[in-house]
C-alpha cells in the first residue's frame, strides 16, 4: 500500500497499520489493514475475468436459479452490495455495461 496525501492506494498484497491523529493531537485511532488475493475486483465482474459483460449476467442468473453457488465467486455476485443476490444485481451489471 502507498499513502499519499491521506489516500491509501493498493499496490499489492501485504499489511499496513494506519494511524489517524486529530488535528489538535488529542485523539488517535489505529487500524490494521490486511490485503490478500491480488488486485481489487472490478465491480460487476462476477466471474473475475477482468471484463464486465454478458458472461457475468449468465453467472448471476445461474446463481439465482440455483444452478451455481455464490460462494464460488468470492463475494463478487452481490454487485449492488445489498446482501442479496437477485435480479437487482443483474440490473446493476447491465447498468455498468451501458455506462
Amino acid at each position: 500500500m502507498k499513502v499519499r496525501s491521506g489516500i491509501v492506494e493498493l499496490v499489492g498484497n501485504g499489511s499496513a497499520t494506519v494511524t489517524a491523529t486529530a488535528m489538535d493531537g488529542g485523539s488517535q485511532a489505529t487500524c490494521l489493514i490486511n490485503v490478500t488475493g491480488g488486485p481489487a475486483a472490478l465491480t460487476g465482474d462476477v466471474n473475475g475475468d477482468g471484463v464486465v459483460d454478458v458472461a457475468d449476467i449468465n453467472v448471476l442468473l445461474n446463481i439465482i436459479l440455483g444452478n451455481d453457488s455464490a460462494s464460488n465467486y468470492g463475494g463478487r455476485a452481490d454487485v449492488n452490495g445489498d446482501g442479496n443476490i437477485d435480479v437487482s444485481d443483474v440490473n446493476s451489471v447491465i447498468n455498468i455495461m451501458l455506462g
